[in-house]
């Protein structure tokens, strides 16, 4: 049956999101300058199967479809000329195996790219590009496409290199995995090969910034052609309304350039985003004899962002009103600020380098400004299902995502500025639904297959228990540390109590409830960097004697919390400190500790040797 994003969000956070590309092509969303001669080119503008297509489904009713409006009740396609798609929302029948297949092409050369654009509303649905090289008798798979979350994605590229053939088919695959579920649509396939001299530009980058950064463009150039070249320049305008505000050239001289190779050109001269608003870049590849001058130029656009300050302790979204809310962490009162989308269901809120970010069921990342709106980032790439929590580091800069596939939780690292995710380890079987990492480290993590709360190597993935919560829990949840007194909050739910707000014992496991919402709280977040006052000046930690025996002091000039971890990040000691007195070590087996002192809303870490 359909699954609607409602809020029982469990079915969604077990639904596999088939994200992973195949391990031997290349495949990225580029500018559609490629190659000059063009193998196969279809628009589907003549509404019908094309000529020499085959368009194949089984058990299924209909197969693919050709038109300018193929939308179902329960599913809007976006305008797009005319394209081709095959609609199981609107069929409900067996779309387990239904194929568009193309003529063969021959393809004598490296260098021949496949593109075109498409929809995948959601990951659940299987997506996929296969590839013949023997005239269809056998298909291998190019890439499951991740779900486009409703919109189209244009000029998908696919790098032909390793598929040379006199007889290669393309097949656009999909299935519904038996059930009932949304579809596949496709527009304008190319094959395309190099000619003897072809420079394109294929991407500018950054497409996101934020007012005050002062940055480094790069121009992604590409050589189509089948020889070498030695010379070329490439220009890069940027503007900004009506006034042209950057103009730069970088030239290569002597400088080879293999055939079928991409060269990402950083512009020295630096970039000062000055205002907010959109910045129109146009990058320009010249080199002599250049067969295919359409594809020199490129453009695209620049968003610049400014971030209002976020002036509360916490936020989180209420998913069955569908609003976003300030958290007061003292009693857990929450204040609504506006609505928020729920239907892409929020799995995670987590501040990255002060700007609160929100993950969702279908793998996209929007930031969140003050005022509950969003803005969005991309899609991660990399993972094989949902992202079902993610976390960021302040040691190590990084940003930890974790994942549910069929019965086990893996620990992934995230690149924020790719979004691309790569895999660190498998946790354990069951459910983690809400991880956060610490200052010094230690990821904490609550599993709703047993109730526990755990600690996760970010190196390994590994997994250590602490101990139960105490709850039947169930559900869209989150956690959150604040930096500011070293506490775990959680904004849980409980199958009895329904959701519940307070804090974990990180020593036990157990969970201290403060205040009982009712409703389902999706994300929450603790806004570690506002504490409300001015900021004040920590005078340099010392801690001394180090080693130490049975005591240490601390030389602060204000009233400090103080806690300390083992090297697994797992706290062992937690102690508030008013004025200049011992710290005990006794309890503490001898050993290699991290201490972090929280002071003033400064934090300051150290490492201490317990003899």
């Amino acid at each position: 049956m359909k699954i609607l994003y409602m809020v029982f969000v469990l079915h969604l956070l077990l639904c596999d999101l088939l994200f992973a590309a195949s391990a031997n092509m290349q495949a990225c969303p580029q500018s559609a300058n490629g190659p000059k001669i063009s193998l196969l080119n279809e628009d589907f503008e003549n509404g019908v199967l094309p000529s020499g297509w085959t368009n194949e489904y089984g058990a299924a009713t209909y197969g693919w479809l050709f038109g300018t409006d193929l939308s179902s009740p329960y599913w809007t396609i976006p305008p797009h000329t005319t394209y081709a798609c095959v609609n199981d929302d609107q069929c409900n029948c067996d779309m387990s195996n239904v194929n568009l297949t193309t003529p063969s092409v021959n393809i004598t050369s490296s260098g021949t790219m496949l593109t075109f654009d498409y929809l995948s509303y959601s990951s659940s649905d299987i997506a996929e590009v296969q590839i013949s090289v023997d005239g269809g008798i056998s298909f291998s798979t190019l890439i499951t496409l991740s779900g486009s979350g409703g919109a189209w994605v244009d000029d998908f590229s696919i790098d032909l290199s390793a598929y040379v053939s006199s007889t290669v088919k393309i097949r656009f695959h999909y299935s519904d995995g038996g059930g009932w579920a949304w579809g596949y649509c496709i527009d304008n396939v190319e094959i395309s090969s190099p000619g003897t001299d072809d420079m394109s530009v294929i991407q500018i980058s950054p497409d996101m910034g934020f007012v005050g950064d002062v940055i480094n463009p790069v121009v992604t150039i590409r050589n189509n052609g089948t020889g070498v070249v030695s010379n070329y320049s490439v220009n890069l305008k940027i503007q900004h309304g009506a006034v042209e505000v950057y103009n730069q050239n970088m030239p290569f001289i002597g400088q080879p350039l293999a055939p079928a190779t991409n060269l990402d050109v950083v512009f020295t001269p630096t970039f000062a985003i000055a205002t907010a608003g959109t910045y129109y870049m146009k990058a320009t590849v010249i080199a002599a004899n250049d067969q295919n001058p359409a594809n020199n130029t490129d453009s695209a656009t620049l968003n610049a962002i400014s971030i209002p300050p976020y002036t509360n302790f916490a936020y989180a979204v209420n998913s069955i009103n569908k609003t976003f809310n300030t958290v007061d962490l003292n009693n857990g009162h929450m204040d609504s600020v506006s609505t928020f989308d729920v239907i892409d269901f929020p799995t995670c809120f987590e501040f990255i380098n002060n700007i609160l970010y929100v993950f969702r069921i279908s793998g996209a990342v929007d930031m969140v400004y003050a005022d509950g709106t969003t803005f969005p980032v991309g899609v991660i790439n990399g993972m094989q299902s949902s992202p079902l929590a993610a976390t960021y580091c302040e040691l190590d800069g990084k940003t930890y995502v974790i994942e549910f596939n069929d019965t086990i939780s893996s620990l992934y690292e995230l690149d924020m500025g790719t979004l691309q995710a790569t895999l660190i380890g498998i946790c354990d079987t069951g459910v983690f639904i809400a991880i956060e990492a610490t200052p010094v480290g230690a990821i904490y993590g609550v599993k709703i297959s047993d109730n526990n709360l755990y600690t996760i190597d970010r190196l390994t993935g590994q997994i250590t228990m602490i101990g139960n919560t105490g709850l039947e829990l169930c559900y869209g949840q989150d956690i959150s540390w604040n930096d500011n007194n070293s506490v775990l909050y959680g904004m849980l739910y409980d199958e009895s109590q329904g959701g519940v707000f307070g804090t974990f014992d990180t020593f036990s496991g157990a969970f201290n409830i403060v205040s009982t919402p009712g409703d389902q709280i999706a994300v929450f977040a603790v806004n570690s960097a506002w504490t409300g006052v001015s900021e004040m000046i920590v005078h340099e930690l010392s801690v001394y004697p180090n080693p130490a025996d049975d005591y240490f002091l601390i030389s602060t000039g204000y009233p400090a919390y103080i806690t300390i971890f083992d090297l697994n990040g797992r706290q062992v000691l937690f102690t508030e400190m008013n004025e200049m007195k011992p710290v005990s070590l006794k309890s503490i087996a001898p050993g290699t500790y991290y201490v972090q002192v929280v002071s003033g809303g400064k934090i300051s870490v150290s490492l201490i040797i317990k003899q």
